[in-house]
């Protein structure tokens, strides 16, 4: 996963934190020395189309020495950019982060595997 804090700013509609990120971004790849003695300002456009996800997932039963209410917690998972298998039964791949609204843990995930 190239860039979560930008994808975690495109899930949760913060404009202010997705131009950032652009600028950001374009600065690395592009340097701000390009000739032009004004700053720059981005805008950015959706385009296009991407395989996106909001699961809810918990930790197998089987695998769980003792069920106790504090470990059978459900997460939410956002699965960018890889489609979703008929499996109920999936590993995934990804990062924690924190929802930037009401702070709950969260899984951004660019990798799941039926099982």
């Amino acid at each position: 996963m190239k860039n979560p804090a930008f994808l975690t700013a495109i899930i949760f509609k913060q404009r202010e934190d997705i131009r950032k990120h652009a600028e950001a971004f374009l600065a690395e790849e592009a340097g701000w020395n390009c000739g032009e003695k004004a700053g720059h300002r981005v805008a950015v456009e959706e385009c296009g189309h991407m395989d996106y996800a909001v699961l809810g997932v918990r930790d197998l039963l089987e695998e769980m020495e003792k069920f106790d209410q504090q470990v059978y917690q459900q997460r939410k998972v956002h699965l960018i950019g890889v489609k979703t298998p008929h499996s109920k039964k999936v590993k995934l791949g990804g990062i924690f982060a924190v929802d930037p609204i009401n702070r709950d843990l969260y899984v951004l995930a660019d990798s799941i595997t039926p099982l």
